[in-house]
């Protein structure tokens, strides 16, 4: 929902909440047998999830050359897991519920984020963008039967960071775009990281043709769940920081009916974060030096008004130089095709389907007690879904929309990390206001 303000203004609201409950098919470390139908190690493990995400923008131009936007916004999970010991435990071989006996846990977590920039407009070729953004993290933990039989435990941890950021953008002859940046990240509990990236567009209009490249610096500090999360967290975690630069090409025909882009981009990583097993655990750990490289070819054909059919395929190649190999869940090959019709203005339907390559994974062994690597099988999924316009936005009444999803409608077994099956054939449905 939004309000227009006075001196060009205007502030948007946006509001979400999300429930679910979900049973858990595994036990501990224990990894379900990959094959159809799932093996069920344990029938009684449970998991209940409450999120919430507000957001409020502001945005104001009072003066023709100077605008200002601001943000605050905020994120609320609350995750609930309960595994009793019962008598189907005992018909589970290898069920570490033998030794633990009940576990609970109760995780609750939440983000806040404050921005404010300003955007300087210096004749009609130059932009100079200022900002400041501010996070806290907030995270607390209740938890019984993981460290041994009726052990209970509880923290409850914050981190914070502030950020200062310009830009500097100038466009040249409504043909060449140079852009530069600058960013300083003080968290809390770690040292300070200034990062910087700069960009060039070059634009043929004759041709409809624009080409562009970009290089920068990364620097992402571990999360509150990454350090603290219980039995999954590792405190000793060092920030994230990345090196990367990306080229590509936009080309358009037949007056924008059809649109095509290509892009080769390469990443190099020092201390990437990765979910690795330690010891037969699996947690969060520091890749010493990683690297990607890449290729991505997107394409939109719009062969008449409100019909829309698009594609896009990116091919990964990635290495993990601590053990010379890949990295985890990072599939060689992903594709997506869609198709989006609008038949009458009150209506919209899509269908997607997204293709997805085989890609390297750990598994624990219960009887050996060690981690191996396997290979989680590619797989397809279809989805299919639609709008409905039921009142049309009239005055500062809002626009009301039915909307409707179905997800992997051909009911595909797949797991996108090796040994949590992902939901078969599923249905949502919802009414949404447009303000």
């Amino acid at each position: 929902m939004g309000l227009t303000l006075p001196a060009d203004g205007h502030i948007g609201l946006a509001f979400r909440y999300n429930r679910t409950k979900n049973d858990l098919p595994f036990d501990g470390d224990s990894t379900p047998v990959p094959f159809s139908p799932f093996f069920v190690l344990d029938r009684d493990a449970r998991q209940q999830s409450e999120t919430t995400t507000l957001s409020l923008q502001w945005d104001q131009k009072p003066v023709e050359w100077f605008e200002l936007h601001g943000r605050v916004s905020g994120f609320w999970n609350q995750l609930g897991f309960q595994d009793p010991f019962t008598l189907n435990d005992t018909r589970i071989p290898f069920n570490i519920d033998f030794i633990f006996g009940d576990r609970r846990s109760q995780t609750d977590t939440n983000r806040r984020e404050v921005e404010l920039l300003g955007a300087f407009h210096f004749f009609k070729w130059n932009t100079l963008t200022v900002g400041v953004e501010h996070v806290y993290e907030y995270g607390r933990n209740t938890s019984s039967g993981f460290s041994g039989p009726g052990t209970a435990s509880k923290f409850s941890k914050q981190l914070d960071n502030l950020a200062y950021f310009l830009q500097n953008e100038v466009r040249l002859f409504d043909r060449v775009i140079l852009s530069a940046g600058r960013r300083h990240d003080d968290p809390s509990a770690f040292e300070s990281a200034t990062t910087s990236r700069f960009g060039l567009v070059v634009r043929v209009p004759e041709t409809d043709t624009r080409v562009r490249g970009s290089w920068g610096e990364g620097f992402r500090a571990p999360t509150i769940n990454d350090l603290f999360f219980p039995g999954f967290a590792n405190p000793n975690l060092k920030p994230e920081r990345s090196e990367s630069w990306e080229a590509g090409v936009d080309q358009s025909f037949f007056k924008k009916r059809v649109r095509l882009g290509a892009t080769y981009f390469e990443n190099k990583f020092d201390d990437l974060i990765q979910f690795v097993s330690v010891g037969g655990l699996f947690r969060s750990e520091n890749v010493a030096k990683a690297w990607t490289q890449g290729e991505e070819v997107t394409i939109e054909i719009e062969p008449i008004d409100r019909l829309l059919f698009t594609a896009n395929y990116t091919h990964v190649e990635t290495k993990d130089f601590s053990t010379r190999g890949e990295l985890r869940r990072v599939p060689h090959h992903v594709g997506n095709i869609g198709v989006t019709w609008t038949p009458i203005p009150a209506l919209t339907v899509y269908t997607q389907i997204n293709v997805v390559s085989s890609q390297g994974d750990l598994a624990f062994d219960p009887v050996l007690f060690v981690s191996t690597p396997v290979r989680n099988p590619g797989y397809y999924r279809i989805d299919l879904g639609g709008v409905y316009n039921i009142v049309p936005k009239r005055g500062n009444f809002p626009a009301l929309d039915f909307t409707a999803r179905i997800n992997n409608v051909t009911d595909q077994r797949y797991m996108e990390a090796f040994g949590f099956p992902n939901l078969g054939l599923n249905a949502l449905v919802g009414l949404q206001a447009r303000y």
